[in-house]
């Protein structure tokens, strides 16, 4: 059977097997620029804190299923079917995830564009500004994570263009929705700006096709009503396997309580103020960030001056929408129990930054203006991939510092006559904390930290720089009391025996 789709742009339905006509050399062109402005991330990964827990296998079901990831679980059990083990698996397809987040890229804008009419000016610089904002690239850091998030975003991009351009493959689009956010609930934001994105399209191009008014809203409707049937399904599938499991969703699994509403608005609020401060990551030249915000707020107030221009009835609704795009943006992260608004994590805002310059590229009418907006996101994207390699050089730079101390306290253990491989040992970090003497810049939140922050990682740190397994316990009370008068590192004395025969290393 032949599928076709009607879409609110033509009256003749197109053929199934064109869906992406046209599209498919600025898909790849995009792909391959990311993937080779990603090219350190793929061939030399790094260490993240996770990276170290995950040595030992992949963990186990109940840890997914608590956070409503259950189809990560499912996908990491078919590939240690394949025998692969988690330092293969970052190694071998952190590169996949990253090819289907680019190739889709293109996608998140043209899905509202009239089929095969789509411009290439239109969506390129959008779509690379999309995948190689220096937020995107601390999804690369955690690289057992990231094949399953980008893929996750990718479907979920997917799942939006096909249901817009494809309607009577309405439940392809659902389906590949519910397997997104079974593995990224983040996705959500994506396809919530894409939305957005078509809406306020629709209203700036007024009527595109013959009959009711209504119909230049269609394809965005059945896109809101397929994410609603999308986000249903997955929760109650969610909620069997809870069930059947018997676990309990933990923290950053739930919404947030009502009566907390107050403070997460004071939280939005000072991770605004970072924003706007950090819109690259690091604290980057003042001319960089003017140039970042007149492209991506330039964008957004030259759409509003367009919805005024030509006033609708549907126009103010319009602009609230606008107003409401950055909450749109962040989306899951602001409704979360947990707050923890990581780069990785603000994909979303990355999507509104990018959709800023596609409203420059689709709606500029003069060949000054075009030139204008390439040469500024040509920047841009040269500062944003210089960024990203500095994420991963520090990344690696952290772990050579890692493995270093780590050489260290196995020497200083090896130089106390009563220690050996039984002896029990405690780390107690209340000095160095996440960071060496020498301080990181691309160092935020759980980003690019040292691994003897985190206790969980300290033993797979240890055996990956020695070879050997040491008889870790956990740090109690006494410890930390006795390192609060004792020899820290690099101090000499940093590591001692203690009275009960263990040995106390203190950082």
């Amino acid at each position: 059977m032949r599928y076709v789709l009607a879409t609110r742009f033509e009256t003749d339905p197109v053929p199934l097997s064109e869906l992406l006509r046209g599209l498919w050399w600025i898909c790849a062109a995009v792909t391959v620029a990311c993937v080779l402005a990603r090219m350190p991330f793929l061939i030399a990964p790094g260490l993240s804190i996770d990276s170290y827990s995950n040595l030992d296998g992949w963990p186990p079901m109940e840890r997914f299923v608590s956070q409503g990831r259950f189809g990560q679980f499912l996908l990491f059990q078919a590939m240690q079917g394949l025998g692969v083990d988690p330092e293969t698996f970052a190694t071998l397809f952190q590169g996949v995830g990253l090819a289907c987040f680019a190739f889709t890229a293109p996608l998140f804008f043209a899905a509202f564009d009239k089929p095969r009419e789509t411009k290439a000016f239109a969506v390129c610089l959008p779509a690379l500004l999309l995948v190689l904002h220096p937020f995107q690239a601390e999804i690369l850091t955690f690289s057992e994570a990231s094949f399953s998030a980008l893929l996750a975003i990718a479907l979920g991009i997917a799942a939006v263009f096909i249901t817009v351009r494809a309607q009577r493959m309405w439940w392809l689009g659902c389906v590949l929705l519910i397997l997104a956010l079974s593995m990224y609930q983040l996705v959500l934001n994506y396809v919530g700006v894409m939305v957005l994105v078509g809406l306020v399209r629709a209203c700036v191009e007024g009527p595109g096709v013959a009959g009711p008014h209504w119909r230049r809203y269609l394809p965005t409707g059945v896109a809101t009503a397929i994410i609603a049937l999308a986000v249903v399904l997955y929760l109650i599938i969610n909620k069997l396997f809870i069930s059947m499991l018997g676990v309990q969703v933990v923290q950053r699994g739930q919404m947030i309580p009502l009566d907390q509403l107050g403070t997460r608005l004071d939280e939005i609020a000072e991770l605004a103020k970072w924003v706007l401060t950090h819109p690259l990551l690091v604290q980057t030249a003042s001319s960089v960030r003017t140039a970042f915000w007149a492209l991506a707020i330039g964008g957004w107030v030259a759409v509003c001056w367009l919805l005024l221009r030509s006033w609708r009835r549907e126009t103010p609704m319009a602009l609230v929408l606008v107003l409401m795009a950055p909450l749109v943006g962040l989306g899951v992260v602001a409704v979360g129990a947990t707050w923890w608004p990581v780069p990785r994590v603000l994909g979303g805002l990355v999507a509104l930054f990018a959709a800023g310059c596609f409203w420059f590229c689709l709606y500029a009418k003069n060949t000054a203006t075009r030139v204008s907006v390439s040469l500024l996101a040509g920047l841009l994207l040269i500062s944003s991939i210089a960024i990203g390699h500095r994420v991963h050089n520090d990344q690696r730079q952290l772990n050579a510092f890692d493995s270093f101390l780590a050489e260290q306290i196995m020497a200083s253990l090896r130089a106390l006559d009563e220690y050996s491989e039984q002896t029990p040992v405690a780390v107690v970090n209340t000095k160095m904390r996440w960071t060496h003497g020498v301080s990181l810049a691309t160092t935020w939140m759980d980003m690019n930290i040292s691994a003897f922050y985190v206790s969980s990682a300290i033993p797979a740190r240890m055996t990956l720089s020695t070879g050997r397994k040491l008889n870790f316990r956990q740090a109690g009370e006494q410890d930390v009391a006795a390192c609060a008068n004792a020899a820290v590192w690099p101090e000499r004395g940093f590591v001692s025996i203690q009275a009960d025969g263990s040995a106390l290393v203190c950082l």
